[in-house]
């Protein structure tokens, strides 16, 4: 399992519910956040996750419309 797993909008730290071995992918994690309510519909976001104070490779997330 992913340890000391944070998640972060656009800067914004997001509540991480949850974090375990995949339903779907054998050998995977799944992770499972909540945007926060000023970024609901907001666009196009960075998303930056980070596992064991190990970032992952850059996203980008788009919240609603573009």
């Amino acid at each position: 399992f992913a340890s000391n797993v944070s998640v972060r909008l656009n800067g914004i730290p997001c509540k991480v519910v949850k974090v375990g071995p995949s339903g779907l992918f054998p050998g995977q994690d799944e992770l499972a956040f909540l945007v926060p309510p000023l970024l609901v519909d907001y666009g196009p976001v960075d998303l930056v996750v980070t596992v064991a104070g190990r970032e992952a490779n850059y996203s980008r997330l788009v919240l609603g419309h573009e």
